[in-house]
């Protein structure tokens, strides 16, 4: 008769026992009695349909959120503005697009960056600037910051630069300043700059506004008409008023204003729309 042992694994072969089995492969008994192999089920019997599903919808979600990322980054690398996200509490520099290269002919990077090399960057007159802001959002933590600055570029020339700023974390709670800035460059040749003498002419209005309340309407007359090329003997004509009480008149109103002499009032006077 055949030896039934002589094929092991084969039809003939011994059944081996539980005991004979490794561990990873021995049955287990469940709390009802029954026994059950640690080996793992069916795949289909393990992803049902309510699980494609939501796999489905994840590698969509992931898909739309890479979609996003990337149409924002393209945003950011083509505007014409330097975007830049800043930790102010130790000047760590967690984001910045690639116009820095574009307008500055440098590249800032994590590597090479430091809170120091980017002050040095700064005008000497402006290089207390983060410095202010800081102090700014400390009290300000919904308000934005606008600066008007010279910064310097690969040439070693100064640029003038515009930066509007907020904070990026708005919460309270959360220790970490986060300030998001875009920082526009104002050297290059503007496209549309009719406005540009207008928009100045506004913010010193704005600024001398409290000076200008100090002279009186007699004396606003006087600077219109300075301003205008006339001289004291014309203006005294003109108003009839004596030569006398010109000058005098002039003597207040550059007192009044802080100014030393008719030229710098007739620049004032252009500056702040009383020509």
């Amino acid at each position: 008769m055949e030896n039934k042992n002589k094929y092991p694994g084969s039809l003939y072969s011994k059944k081996k026992s539980d005991k004979d089995l490794p561990s990873s492969k021995k049955a287990s008994v469940n709390s009802i009695g029954k026994k059950q192999t640690n080996v793992l089920p069916e795949p289909n019997k393990i992803i049902d349909k309510k699980h494609i599903r939501e796999i489905e919808k994840y590698i969509k979600n992931e898909k739309v959120l890479k979609e996003k990322i990337s149409f924002y980054e393209k945003i950011f690398s083509t505007v014409g503005a330097i975007i830049l996200i800043m930790n102010f509490d130790n000047y760590e520099l967690l984001y910045i697009n690639n116009a820095d290269e574009r307008i500055l002919g440098y590249k800032y990077n994590k590597k090479d960056y430091s809170a120091q090399k980017l002050i040095d960057a700064h005008h000497p007159e402006d290089q207390n600037l983060l410095a202010e802001m800081k102090e700014f959002f400390k009290v300000n933590r919904n308000n934005t910051f606008s600066a008007i600055y010279s910064i310097k570029d690969s040439d070693g020339k100064y640029r003038w630069v515009m930066n509007t700023s907020r904070l990026f974390n708005k919460n309270h709670n959360n220790p970490e300043m986060n300030v998001i800035s875009v920082i526009q460059d104002l050297t290059g040749n503007l496209s549309y700059d009719k406005n540009l003498k207008n928009i100045s002419k506004e913010k010193f209005r704005k600024i001398n506004a409290q000076q200008v309340g100090l002279i009186s309407q007699r004396e606003r007359q006087i600077v219109k008409l300075f301003a205008n090329g006339f001289k004291s003997k014309e203006i005294a004509e003109k108003l009839d008023i004596s030569f006398h009480t010109v000058n005098n008149h002039r003597k207040n109103i550059l007192k009044k204003l802080n100014l030393k002499n008719l030229a710098a009032l007739v620049n004032f006077a252009v500056e702040n729309g009383l020509d």
